[in-house]
């Protein structure tokens, strides 16, 4: 069987990755503050708001980056694309019915695979 890695650095990559994304895509370039990091267990964005991003977010084929950015939108009433979104399937398969169940508008589309 598979036993999932205990060690912190594992983590710490995909608060890393979710980091990334931010900056990438979700903080406005035209604010020079913005800024997110990612440090122990915490993913922490300083100097502005969250908007629309200009392009789809890339899931990194992780469900806990997905299940972060899907929550993250929701909680700053922004519509968001999230590539590879199926991801969630890995550790909750129903996260979208869910968000949908609590009155988020989700779509989801199949993608060839």
């Amino acid at each position: 069987g598979y036993t999932p890695p205990h060690d912190s650095d594992y983590y710490a990559q995909h608060l890393d990755e979710l980091a990334q994304e931010l900056n990438a895509n979700v903080l406005p370039v035209l604010d020079e503050t913005a800024h997110a990091e990612a440090d122990g267990d915490t993913v922490t964005v300083t100097g502005s708001a969250l908007h629309k991003p200009q392009v789809p977010l890339a899931g990194h084929n992780d469900h806990r980056v997905v299940m972060s950015m899907a929550v993250a939108a929701l909680a700053a009433g922004v519509p968001v694309t999230i590539e590879g979104a199926n991801a969630v399937n890995k550790s909750w398969p129903g996260f979208f019915e869910v968000l949908k169940n609590l009155g988020a508008y989700v779509e989801t589309e199949e993608t060839e695979g």
